[in-house]
């Protein structure tokens, strides 16, 4: 259960969840839209776009340090046509930058990818989104459907199956103990 507790935070499940709820700031997500433009030489750069607001958060690796994250709204990753209450339908062009704040990419996965957060030092996850279908939407479990319609990058793809959790797994259960 502890184990479960730890993959969930911060999963893109969680994020799932959040959006449906639209509660994305309240646990922890920043999302921002990102651009992707290539140099004369071909490479691929990310550009982020300014949000709508910007929130100050405090660093994970420097308590003393506060971050100005840009925020955009959701409607920026939710189409704000065809969703509903019961079923919000995701639909963004270019990519979502997602950064979790309340939880430290791990020194394995920094180690792994020389992550740009070691550069910044804020300790934050950073993951990205790509739509690839018009028409995906995120159910209560946070599971999105069509699975293949939605593509993710950055930790949530060094996270792997291991991380994986039941449908209903809830984070609030109290952990049972034998008897």
């Amino acid at each position: 259960m502890v184990n479960r507790r730890k993959a969930y935070f911060g999963s893109i499940m969680h994020f799932g969840r959040a959006l449906f709820t639209r509660q994305l700031t309240q646990q922890g997500f920043v999302i921002q839209k990102v651009i992707e433009r290539k140099n004369s030489w071909g490479d691929v750069r990310l550009i982020g776009l300014p949000g709508d607001s910007l929130l100050k958060i405090r660093s994970l690796t420097n308590p003393k340090k506060i971050r100005a994250l840009p925020m955009a709204s959701n409607k920026v990753i939710l189409d704000t046509v065809r969703s509903t209450a019961l079923e919000p339908i995701v639909y963004f062009t270019d990519l979502i930058q997602v950064t979790y704040t309340k939880e430290q990419e791990p020194y394995a996965f920094q180690r792994a990818r020389r992550s740009a957060s070691t550069a910044n030092g804020s300790g934050f996850q950073y993951s990205l989104l790509r739509t690839l279908e018009a028409s995906v939407t995120v159910d209560a479990t946070g599971q999105f459907w069509r699975p293949h319609g939605i593509r993710s990058e950055g930790y949530w793809t060094w996270e792997l199956i291991a991380h994986d959790l039941p449908l209903d797994y809830n984070p609030d259960e109290q952990i049972r103990l034998p008897e």
